[in-house]
C-alpha cells in the first residue's frame, strides 16, 4: 500500500495575511507559530512535547475564535453564522487531530497538519478578510 504524501513543511507568516486589525493579526501569527511547532515536533517525533502543544492549540482555537466572533457581533459583520460554522469545523478538526495523536495514527496526524495549514491560509485570506472592514469601522481604525 502506498502512503499518501502530505505537505508537512513549516508555514511561514506572510504579511499578505494581515487584516489590519492588530489584535487579530497577532493572534493569526500565533496560529502559524503553533502550527510550525506542531510540524517540527511531529517530524522529530517529540511525543511528550506534542501533547502539550496540541492542548495549547485546542485552547488557542477557543480563545481566538471567541475573540473574532465577539468582534463580529459587536460590528454586526455580515455572514456571522457562516463564519461561526467554519470555526466549528476547525474546532472539530483540531479535536480529531487530538484523537489521532492519542491513537498514534501517524497518517492522520500528517493529514491533519496539512488540513490545518490549508484551512488557516484560506480562512484568513478569504472569510476573515470579508469581515475586516466592518470591524475596523467599529473600532475606529478606518
Amino acid at each position: 500500500m502506498t502512503k499518501t504524501k502530505y505537505n508537512t513543511e513549516t508555514t511561514n507568516w506572510n504579511d499578505s495575511y494581515l487584516l489590519g486589525i492588530p489584535m487579530i493579526d497577532n493572534q493569526h501569527k500565533n496560529f502559524f507559530l503553533i502550527l510550525d511547532n506542531l510540524v517540527t515536533l511531529n517530524q522529530k517525533q517529540e511525543k511528550s512535547e506534542m501533547h502539550s502543544l496540541i492542548n495549547e492549540l485546542q485552547n488557542y482555537v477557543i480563545y481566538h475564535f471567541k475573540t473574532e466572533e465577539d468582534l463580529m457581533v459587536k460590528s454586526q459583520s455580515p455572514n456571522i453564522d457562516l463564519h461561526v460554522m467554519e470555526h466549528e469545523l476547525f474546532r472539530k478538526k483540531v479535536e480529531e487531530f487530538h484523537h489521532s495523536y492519542y491513537n498514534n495514527n501517524e497518517e492522520l496526524l500528517n493529514e491533519m497538519i496539512s488540513f490545518m495549514r490549508k484551512w488557516l491560509i484560506i480562512h484568513i485570506s478569504g472569510t476573515d478578510a470579508e469581515y475586516a472592514d466592518s470591524i475596523k469601522n467599529t473600532l475606529g481604525m478606518q
